[in-house]
């Protein structure tokens, strides 16, 4: 009788550590604020351990192009190397915008919205956030779809107000609600559509006033952040450089209003930036004089950080575990390697992975701040320890899919909304890896359960973690 009293007072303890534990896992959905120069979640600094994942398929969304298995599948790879935010291109080159002949933006297409409201769900689900960008240099060049229509948008006030009034606020209205929307990057590298002619040449003043319309749109619609993805420290800095086109005082000198501003700033780094410019891993943001607000790296070669030789070969500086180090050394808060998805020959998360892992390891409390264990203790659980439940709500099924950093002996089992034990899933010793279960609803006595909320909590040697599954009728 004593061994069956102790173990059902230790069922009832994990019972209400899990419950403990899923509060605290419900309370760290916090939205990303800025306190000085640093990035705050749930009071406590966060740095970006991050990624640019761009697209799948080019102009992803409202285009019949997105592919939800895919998004789940490589924001489980990307939480198995502890990436806390990635930067995707909404709109590539107009995907998913309505615009007129006249540069007059409409709306957004039918499927826009519903394609975005499953990619925000994974989002969530996987506990990543998202770094927006909304436009690209590619709008405006020549013979992209519609290019001329944005010329036209970008070069008329009223035209740039009917962007941001029927694209870039209802984006914002429908997901400021989703603490995993972490900013807004207004454009991608848009200091293109002026150097270029087959991107329009378009004046400066044309791109600031387009940038100042978009913040004041951003910051007024709710508490999103707001940015713009520099193509190089260039045009971002006033020493060295050819001055900060993206200061205060510059965008509201085309609009006169306080909210035309950016919440930080976000330049991108390759060989040729550093070659003239230096490279964020030996120079600070005080260096560039932009440390009056957070600073990232928005881009870099997902290889490592590279300058160029004077033949224009690039030369690598720092392998990627020495660049999100020194980065971060240095001031910055936080890295965005080009890609996780391997567009391009930048490289990919094979080239990366191992660093964005490390930088957990050895500032897990910087990467999940605030992070609570089932013991109710701070832990960085998920630098350890990854668990989700896809599909989830359910019907029949659920698969049960985790990440174990090392081998141990693991335990996977199924609570009620009121603590009660229904289910072991598993128990036994597993190696590192990925692994899937599936739980089918039942009890331990095979019989099925009714509808509602459950807590799958896993515990694999001194590490814990817990996640709601709900299962529908």
């Amino acid at each position: 009788m004593k061994g069956s009293h102790m173990t059902g007072h230790r069922i009832m303890k994990n019972a209400a550590a899990v419950l403990f534990a899923l509060a605290a896992v419900q309370a760290t959905a916090q939205r990303i604020t800025i306190d000085g120069t640093r990035f705050l979640a749930n009071g406590s600094e966060i740095w970006l351990n991050g990624a640019n994942t761009p697209w799948n398929q080019w102009n992803d969304f409202g285009t019949g192009n997105y592919d939800h298995a895919w998004w789940d599948s490589h924001m489980q790879v990307l939480r198995n190397n502890v990436i806390n935010c990635i930067r995707v291109w909404i709109s590539c080159n107009g995907g998913g915008i309505r615009i007129n002949s006249d540069g007059t933006v409409i709306g957004v297409t039918a499927s826009f919205f519903s394609d975005l409201d499953r990619f925000f769900g994974l989002a969530e689900q996987y506990e990543i956030y998202i770094f927006a960008t909304l436009l690209s240099f590619d709008h405006t060049k020549d013979g992209n779809p519609d290019y001329l229509a944005f010329r036209a948008c970008f070069n008329d006030n009223t035209k740039t107000a009917s962007l941001v009034d029927h694209y870039v606020v209802p984006f914002v209205t429908r997901y400021q609600a989703n603490p995993y929307l972490f900013a807004i990057d207004a454009c991608n590298e848009i200091e293109w559509d002026h150097e270029n002619a087959e991107a329009g040449s378009i004046a400066w003043n044309r791109l600031q006033y387009l940038v100042a319309a978009m913040a004041v749109g951003v910051h007024t619609a709710g508490p999103v952040l707001f940015s713009m993805g520099s193509a190089a420290v260039k045009w971002n800095s006033d020493s060295p450089g050819e001055g900060n086109k993206w200061k205060d005082s510059a965008l509201q000198t085309q609009l006169n209003d306080p909210k035309a501003f950016l919440d930080f700033y976000s330049p991108h780094w390759y060989g040729w930036v550093a070659r003239w410019f230096g490279n964020p891993c030996s120079k600070s943001p005080a260096d560039y004089r932009i440390n009056d607000r957070p600073c990232i790296i928005g881009e870099c070669p997902a290889k490592g950080m590279f300058t160029q030789d004077t033949q224009g070969r690039d030369v690598l500086l720092f392998n990627p575990t020495e660049m999100y180090q020194k980065a971060f050394e240095k001031g910055w808060r936080g890295v965005f390697p080009w890609t996780s998805n391997g567009v391009d020959a930048n490289g990919s998360i094979a080239d990366f992975g191992s660093a964005t892992r490390t930088f957990a390891a050895n500032h897990a409390g910087l990467v999940y701040p605030s992070q609570t264990n089932v013991g109710g203790e701070s832990a960085p659980v998920p630098a350890r320890l990854s668990l989700f439940c896809h599909p989830n709500p359910f019907n029949d099924s659920t698969v049960i899919r985790y990440h174990l950093e090392n081998p141990g002996t693991v335990r996977i089992i199924i609570f009620d909304a009121k603590g009660r034990l229904q289910k072991t899933i598993f128990e036994g010793e597993q190696s590192r890896g990925d692994f899937n279960l599936r739980w089918d609803g039942t009890d331990d006595h095979r019989k099925k359960l009714p509808s509602g909320i459950y807590l799958c909590s896993m515990t694999a040697g001194p590490g814990r973690a817990v996640a709601k599954v709900i299962m529908l009728d």
